[in-house]
């Protein structure tokens, strides 16, 4: 899943698994794994 932010800054939730659920929760860890990931980037 990519996840976009208002100042366009771009990652990527490697293992959400969207078919077949009703929804998905991001959750704080995989917005902070997001960003530390893709620190020092862009």
């Amino acid at each position: 899943m990519l996840l976009v932010d208002e100042d366009g800054d771009e990652c990527v939730v490697a293992e959400a698994k969207l078919c077949g659920d009703d929804g998905y929760v991001i959750t704080d860890d995989d917005l902070l794994a997001c960003q530390s990931e893709t620190s020092g980037e862009g």
